[in-house]
């Protein structure tokens, strides 16, 4: 881990000397920004989000001209199929009971998912890209949970946060899948993903997340079915099961690691079920095309139901917000992406990248981040959907087999 951290310090420093380094600060200006800073009243948390997304926009044109007909047009389905989405999200905008923020939300994802392209093909090789998605998820990782501890928490060392155990949880998901998948013999690899394992554990449980915890569980479980561990795969979706037969249990246990949550909390997934209910019925009312993209919540301040920004969950959100329509589009590109992954799944990268997605789908039933308001879940969520375009574009593995 030593070492992990050592050459993410060297990488820092070159960033910091390279002309990249204003997309850098741009992004993590607008990640401090959608994570710890609210709506001002003037307005200039809002026109700070604004800038920093035009920025990013100018710098990705700049740096790859064409980077948003490249996404669209030269990448492959998986990509293609989020894109159309997001496309059709902002199309919502037309009937939306807010049109210029569900346009903008929906604008604001297509640019993180070019620009995420835009990061990932600069390597030709596997092993160069896997490492730039690696020490780019930490980096959001350790972000969160500084600022977190220093803005909110004041140095707590365990505190609830969705957003940095659910990015955790993908990372952890990945990692395991790709250690136990391994069939190349190479131990700087190996010594990589375990030390970015053990990390990624250590923020998982520190961020006290039952949504985070829950997914990574089934994210292991999958990497365990995908690596031909049976018997642990048989041990951890028994273990789900029984828990689920006996949910006295689960309280037990989250009250256990979970401090500052108390029984009633958990039981009603902190007071999310009432919420979903009074969204399930707005959402019946405009069934086929929804509210308009990120506007089912809006929908149930402006009713006078709830106040709520998110509905911490992606599937009401997208039924709510886009309708059959918008739902439909949404499933099969999950599909589409699987579906590309498990073809490739005897292929470096690929078994974590199913491990992680699908830990990533389950978490979001308790966080709407495909939905509304992106955050850093939504960055990693669309890298592993852009790096089953780049770990395809070549079977290089190594920097050096490049040379002839």
């Amino acid at each position: 881990m030593k070492q992990i951290f050592s050459n993410l310090w060297k990488y820092i420093k070159a960033i910091w000397r390279s002309k990249y380094k204003w997309i850098v600060l741009l992004f993590f200006l607008w990640s401090y920004r959608v994570g710890y800073m609210p709506n001002s009243e003037d307005g200039f948390a809002r026109a700070l989000q604004i800038g920093c997304l035009v920025g990013m926009t100018f710098l990705f044109n700049k740096y790859k001209s064409g980077i948003f007909d490249f996404t669209l047009n030269k990448t492959n389905l998986p990509i293609k199929s989020i894109y159309i989405l997001y496309i059709y999200a902002i199309l919502s905008a037309i009937w939306s009971i807010m049109p210029m923020f569900s346009a903008y939300l929906a604008f604001q994802n297509i640019v993180l998912l070019c620009g995420l392209t835009w990061l990932y093909t600069r390597s030709q090789t596997f092993i160069g890209t896997e490492r730039i998605f690696l020490y780019f998820t930490l980096m959001i990782i350790l972000f969160d949970a500084v600022c977190r501890r220093i803005f909110i928490e004041y140095g707590a060392i365990f505190t609830h946060h969705l957003t940095n155990g659910s990015t955790s949880a993908m990372l952890t998901s990945y990692c395991a899948a790709e250690l136990w998948g391994m069939q190349e013999k190479d131990s700087s690899r190996k010594n990589l993903l375990r030390g970015m394992l053990i990390i990624a554990l250590v923020f998982l449980i520190t961020s006290t997340s039952s949504g985070a915890n829950a997914s990574a569980v089934f994210g292991i479980a999958v990497a365990a079915f995908l690596s031909g561990k049976t018997f642990l795969y048989i041990i951890l979706f028994s273990g789900a099961i029984f828990l689920l037969l006996f949910k006295e249990y689960i309280d037990s246990l989250m009250l256990m690691i979970m401090p500052g949550k108390n029984k009633e909390a958990i039981e009603t997934a902190t007071g999310r079920t009432d919420l979903w209910d009074i969204m399930l019925d707005l959402a019946s009312q405009k069934p086929w095309f929804g509210w308009g993209y990120a506007c089912i919540e809006r929908a149930a301040t402006i009713t006078g139901e709830i106040e709520s920004p998110d509905a911490h969950n992606n599937y009401l959100g997208f039924y709510g917000s886009l309708g059959y329509v918008g739902s439909a589009i949404a499933y099969i590109s999950f599909f589409i992406t699987l579906f590309n992954s498990w073809k490739r799944r005897l292929k470096p990268g690929y078994k974590g990248i199913i491990a992680a997605f699908c830990c990533a789908l389950l978490n979001g039933y308790s966080y709407g981040f495909l939905t509304g308001k992106a955050c850093n879940i939504t960055v990693a969520f669309f890298s592993l959907i852009v790096l089953t375009y780049c770990y395809s574009r070549t079977n290089i593995y190594h920097e050096s087999s490049t040379k002839r």
